[in-house]
């Protein structure tokens, strides 16, 4: 039966993310990552042997916060994130099969989805590790330029911000997928073309 429920709450989860994602589209953030996302964060808790459920939830949720979030903005989009998410288990019945502590877990994660410091519960860092999977590759790369062009930041600082987050994997699997996958070789020959084209003649 829990089962059951659990699998009617992340179809719920996806239909909701993704009609209110339909109606504020956010690119490079929207409801496609949000779905790879809970993908990725499903196989790595299956090979972790962690909560494969809340994995999957907190990568179905964990960029809600864009809804509310405007570049530039005081407060960061996995603070609305957690904001949002916490009125959603506070307002929504659908959310009830969770217990409290799965609850505080989720956002918990939500919250702290860009700090690699914040431990505190398994299902944090495997959120991290999915969300940074999904900015690597052929795919990261087009969220990337996708991002840049809405908010205005230098393409060269985000391709640069890829090889930090790669550098901040956790698990063993994440790892070995970008090894294996050369998920940073997109990047490389990107940034390494743009330098190239920025060379320009020295003149005295």
């Amino acid at each position: 039966m829990e089962k059951k429920q659990q699998k009617q709450l992340i179809t719920y989860a996806r239909g909701k993310i993704r009609a209110f994602f339909d109606a504020h589209p956010s690119p490079g953030h929207g409801f496609h990552h949000a779905v790879r996302t809970a993908q990725f964060g499903k196989l790595i808790a299956r090979f972790e042997k962690q909560n494969i459920f809340l994995a999957e939830l907190a990568g179905l949720l964990h960029d809600i916060g864009y809804l509310r979030y405007t570049h530039g903005s005081s407060k960061s989009h996995h603070e609305h994130s957690y904001e949002l998410a916490r009125e959603w288990f506070r307002k929504d019945v659908s959310f009830n099969i969770l217990t409290r502590n799965e609850k505080i877990i989720v956002l918990y994660s939500l919250r702290y989805h860009g700090n690699d410091d914040a431990n505190l519960y398994q299902t944090a860092w495997i959120l991290r590790d999915a969300d940074k999977l999904d900015g690597l590759g052929i795919v990261g790369l087009k969220r990337s330029r996708d991002y840049c062009s809405y908010s205005g930041q230098s393409p060269n600082v985000d391709l640069r911000l890829r090889f930090h987050i790669a550098a901040y994997l956790k698990s063993e699997w994440s790892k070995n997928l970008l090894k294996n996958k050369k998920l940073l070789k997109p990047f490389q020959l990107t940034l390494a073309k743009n330098n190239r084209a920025s060379i320009k003649p020295i003149k005295l």
